[in-house]
């Protein structure tokens, strides 16, 4: 019988098929194999997928772990909180876990560029903003006022100064509902009084509504105040701790990425818990 010149050719290794493939050495009285172009793809595809494999068990080296977290019986008193990196080298983040304690109305997590919305009862659309500027301001001087509806919000505020703060201005500027003061915003003095945000609170407006402020406490020196607040409407705070867990992500973070939580608002009760877990490489660099 007349051997196939394209099967002569692959017992010579003169073809491709005997380039890429040996064939089996046949016994006298045996005929070889039939090489077909199904059986020629289905060994060349058999072949993509183990280099596809070893490229992957060297993608993902699990030889550096990343489990960075803080975990602490209190609460943090300040945002936002930032997460230790574990290695000096680039991060893949293949889960997270938190624990929200209660209180808390939003919870924030910043990863690189990316933010995590990790619990909301805030709607941010409907926020209620006031500003003002006093120069000079007397005791009991108006800032910014709103009038408010009834109903749960988170009070943001913000305060600046014009010139040179004294002795005077510091701590000098509250928040007020219906003349009520419930918050003292924490002012510094001399160029340590610019740009003071507060730490958000949770105001309850009662049924029909008030009326709220940031006004001088007692009188200022001949500063200038500039002052103002948000207000944005709660769905309710947590009443008892909420685990989230975020499983099967793919996060690539660089060495300088941010990891940072914040909490809404601040102080709360309650412990609270937060963890990035996956793999470090210097080849997630490259991804």
């Amino acid at each position: 019988m007349t051997t196939p010149a394209y099967l002569a050719e692959g017992l010579t290794g003169t073809g491709d098929v005997g380039q890429q493939f040996e064939l089996p050495n046949r016994e006298p009285g045996r005929h070889a194999p039939e090489v077909t172009a199904e059986s020629l793809a289905r060994m060349q595809l058999r072949q993509m997928m183990q280099e596809a494999l070893r490229e992957s068990r060297v993608l993902f080296d699990h030889t550096h772990p990343v489990d960075e977290y803080i975990s602490s019986p209190g609460v943090p008193t300040s945002n936002p909180t930032e997460i230790t990196r574990t290695w000096d080298m680039p991060e893949r983040i293949e889960s997270i876990l938190a624990v929200i304690p209660p209180g808390v109305q939003q919870a924030l997590l910043q990863l690189g560029d990316r933010y995590i919305t990790l619990f909301n009862a805030l709607d941010s659309s409907s926020s209620i903003e006031a500003t003002g500027v006093v120069a000079s301001p007397g005791a009991g001087t108006v800032i910014a006022t709103a009038v408010v509806p009834a109903g749960e919000y988170v009070a943001n505020t913000m305060f600046n100064i014009g010139g040179t703060a004294g002795a005077a201005d510091s701590n000098n500027v509250g928040l007020y509902v219906n003349g009520v003061l419930v918050q003292t915003l924490v002012i510094g003095s001399g160029s340590t009084a610019n740009n003071q945000q507060q730490i958000p609170i949770t105001l309850n407006i009662p049924a029909g509504g008030a009326t709220v402020t940031l006004q001088a406490i007692a009188a200022g020196s001949v500063a200038t105040y500039r002052a103002g607040f948000s207000l944005i409407p709660s769905s309710g705070a947590l009443t008892q701790s909420l685990v989230v867990e975020l499983n099967g992500l793919g996060i690539i973070l660089g060495q300088s990425d941010a990891r940072f939580l914040t909490l809404t608002p601040l102080p709360v009760t309650g412990p609270f818990h937060i963890e990035l877990m996956g793999w470090a490489d210097e080849i997630f660099g490259n991804a």
